[in-house]
């Protein structure tokens, strides 16, 4: 009798939820009315500076470790408004023993960059005039909370 055992290779799934704070600079203006001695009477003058608004947020990422391949999973408050797509395949995604980075590409314009420390869990992605800092832990639960 013979007995083949064939081998089975089992690709490596991490699925991982990532949470922390995010960093979003914002224009604001201000203007205002003076007056001065010309012929038009009145200056309107505008000012223009950023304001950085923090906000707590979380995000999924679904890695296929083997393939190098894997989704990114956004929430609305992290794209811009009125944005459709939350989901994005990623890209230039590079797995070491020490980090995991990549890319993620929502429309021809926004290419968001990610490193994850793979030893501390922390990580850092920017995107458009945003920062994200925190960590990320695997997410084994499959099924809703409810």
């Amino acid at each position: 009798m013979l007995l083949l055992v064939s081998s089975f290779s089992f690709a490596e799934e991490l699925n991982l939820i990532c949470e922390g704070v995010v960093d979003q600079e914002e224009l604001t203006s201000s203007f205002g009315t003076t007056t001065s001695n010309t012929q038009n009477g009145a200056l309107t003058t505008n000012i223009y500076g950023t304001e950085t608004i923090q906000f707590k947020a979380s995000f999924f990422l679904y890695l296929d470790m083997d393939k190098e391949t894997g989704v990114l999973e956004l929430p609305e408050t992290m794209r811009r408004p009125g944005a459709k797509v939350l989901k994005t395949d990623l890209t230039e995604l590079k797995v070491t023993d020490k980090k995991i980075s990549g890319k993620a590409k929502f429309n021809a314009f926004a290419r968001h960059k990610f490193n994850i420390d793979r030893r501390t869990g922390n990580i850092n992605y920017k995107f458009a005039d945003s920062k994200f800092n925190g960590s990320c832990m695997k997410n084994d639960i499959v099924e809703n909370k409810f």
